[in-house]
């Protein structure tokens, strides 16, 4: 639990190395800062400053330093929570552009903003000595450090000493599919690595007439999906885009769909219709259903099969269009995709850029590191976790998993199915699949590119750990199954809480609960 610091004590000592002791001893750090030596200039300055307008040691209290918001990783270099008001301080060593302290102050607003607060917004650039406050009317004013010491001053008293609980992931990420209207508004802000690829892809793409080929890969949680979809939006204001959508269309979808912004989301069996076309003997080369467009965005492209990545390449051969695959090679759900290998399809294609989205985003550091290591024993993180935010549970027969699962279903945790229930009749699958005797909740291939803030699953005797630690699955009841890409791919669809269920499994569950003692 991160504790607050005072500013002024922190800053009065000189080495870089003893600077960061102090600090992770003060605010209760987990692992040892490497705050660098201009930061800790910077911290010198703005104290030295508030001093020489009166502000006390005292009144310095309270402030969260180089605070990061757990679940997300946004930074705040001073932070502090007093009488229902937050002052966030930014500090800068050098100059920089105007425009760019303004944004960082709007989107610390935006983080911020959920907690119904009155907010004051600084800047303050140790180099010059110069203040800025982020004013109404979303100006940037220059101000007298006088008032930013008034600030201070004015929150020294019952400031609060926790504040990690205040946010929460579902706040800030958001799914075009289960969040359109936040979508469509623009209420969200990219990463600096999403922006930085955003910029380089926009920028490659107009630069390019006529044909051109770009790929986009990340692994679940890194936010590919909506970076995509930001992507889309940008060029939909140049030219007709689509973004092929992987599954049917949910209700989300239909709203950007219906809201007029010149971007189309399209269901992959446009691709499927003119197949069936070749296949009565009518036209097939290509997808009249996607000829009108200039930008061609192919979300979840590794799922194709190989006719649906050919129809995609002979329209945009023949209608001269701009494609982006995203795509995570390592998210195959069976030995047909692994045949498939559409990944190295794409790779072979002469792709103008290649951007890979590596920061991971959706969820909390915890959860990352327990989902990492029950994957693979042998992945266990160097310092300790808290893994509060895991609930593990076993059961010994199908009824008891089925009250678990309505237990942990009544508190709003979504279940995530390896199949649809068997009865459906759009399930098309055996009877003596062993999870289709679970209703309800989603299916695996219904959760792609979604997350959710609490998910709850299943593993039952289809999972064991081979020699190596490593988390396998058994070949049935059907062989193409690949069951643990099925297990990663739902379980880091998660974002807050977690649950497992061990069903009838004794050695998988005690060698996953001994993760929940290191």
């Amino acid at each position: 639990m991160t504790r607050p610091v005072n500013p002024y004590l922190l800053s009065r000592i000189p080495e870089e190395q003893s600077f960061n002791t102090i600090y992770q001893h003060t605010a209760r750090l987990a692992a040892r800062p490497k705050t660098p030596s201009h930061e800790m200039e910077s911290l010198r300055v703005l104290s030295d400053q508030l001093t020489a307008e009166e502000v006390s040691v005292g009144e310095m209290d309270g402030f969260f330093f180089s605070y990061r918001i757990p679940q997300i990783g946004k930074e705040f270099d001073l932070l502090r929570f007093s009488g229902g008001k937050c002052l966030s301080i930014e500090l800068k060593s050098q100059p920089v552009p105007l425009q760019q302290i303004r944004s960082q102050l709007l989107r610390n607003r935006h983080y911020l903003a959920h907690l119904g607060m009155d907010m004051d917004l600084f800047t303050f650039v140790s180099g010059t000595r110069e203040c800025y406050q982020l004013t109404d009317g979303d100006l940037l004013t220059p101000v007298p450090v006088s008032l930013l010491a008034k600030a201070v001053q004015a929150g020294s008293d019952q400031y609060l000493a926790e504040i990690d609980g205040l946010f929460r992931p579902s706040e800030y990420i958001v799914s075009p599919a289960r969040t359109p209207e936040k979508f469509l508004a623009h209420e969200y802000f990219l990463t600096q690595a999403q922006e930085q690829i955003q910029s380089a892809l926009l920028s490659a793409m107009n630069d390019t007439v006529g044909l051109a080929w770009f790929s986009l890969t990340g692994k679940p949680g890194t936010g590919k999906t909506l970076l995509l979809y930001d992507i889309g939006r940008e060029l939909a204001s140049q030219a007709r885009t689509a973004i092929l959508h992987w599954g049917g269309l949910s209700e989300g979808l239909q709203v950007i769909n219906e809201a007029g912004i010149g971007l189309s989301v399209l269901p992959w069996d446009v691709l499927d219709r003119d197949e069936l076309a070749a296949g009565s003997g009518l036209s097939g080369d290509v997808c009249d259903d996607l000829s009108s467009y200039s930008y061609v965005l192919v979300d979840e492209s590794h799922r194709l099969n190989p006719q649906q990545f050919q129809t995609i390449c002979r329209t945009a051969r023949q209608y001269h269009q701009r494609v982006v695959f995203c795509l995570d090679p390592e998210q195959i759900l069976t030995t047909e995709d692994r045949k498939h290998d559409i990944a190295g399809l794409v790779a072979s294609l002469p792709l103008t850029e290649s951007f890979v989205l590596s920061e991971h985003l959706r969820g909390n550091r915890q959860l990352h590191a327990f989902i990492q290591n029950v994957r693979d024993l042998n992945d266990a993180p160097v310092a300790h976790m808290d893994y509060s935010d895991v609930d593990l549970g076993y059961a010994a027969t199908i009824e008891e998993a089925r009250s678990q699962l309505a237990y942990y279903r009544s508190r709003d945790y979504v279940f995530i199915n390896y199949y649809r229930d068997a009865r459906s009749d759009v399930s098309g699958i055996p009877a003596d699949n062993p999870f289709a005797e679970y209703e309800g909740g989603y299916d695996i291939h219904h959760v792609i590119g979604q997350e959710f803030d609490q998910v709850v699953m299943l593993l039952d005797q289809s999972f064991f750990y081979n020699e190596e630690g490593r988390l396998e699955g058994v070949p049935r009841p059907d062989p193409d199954i690949l069951y643990p890409n099925l297990f990663y791919q739902g379980i880091s669809r998660v974002r807050e809480k977690l649950a497992l269920i061990v069903l009838g499994n004794q050695p998988l569950f005690d060698r996953i609960s001994a993760i929940l003692q290191k």
